[in-house]
């Protein structure tokens, strides 16, 4: 089972900060006024070992190998993450161990790559 895991920024420096739902748990969400832009850890990371999280965009190719390449924005759609590329989704994100995804950026610092 993974371990579930959120990423929001800090209002004062826009700074990310990582924490785990049993830090959110254990200080009764006082850490909710303090950050904002919540994104949850989707238990995969990326080819360079970096932990994928919503709101990242990623280049994503279905397979080693593979010449097709999207660039997409990583949703939660329901109980499993799905790869959203514009109107196109790409489902069983986390069944899919022969995919390849490189995190690009973020919806918030780069929103330019969906575009």
């Amino acid at each position: 089972m993974r371990e579930i895991k959120f990423r929001a920024k800090y209002k004062d420096n826009k700074e990310w900060s990582h924490f785990t739902l049993k830090e959110l748990i254990q200080n009764d969400g006082v850490m909710f006024d303090n950050y904002h832009d919540w994104y949850q850890y989707t238990g995969r990371k990326d080819k360079n070992g970096k932990e994928i999280y919503e709101g990242n965009i990623v280049k994503f190719r279905p397979y080693a190998g593979a010449t097709d390449e999207y660039i997409g924005e990583i949703k939660w759609m329901n109980i499993l993450s799905a790869f959203r590329i514009t109107k196109k989704t790409i489902p069983k994100f986390n069944t899919a161990p022969e995919c390849v995804w490189e995190i690009i950026g973020n919806i918030y610092e780069n929103p330019e790559l969906i575009e």
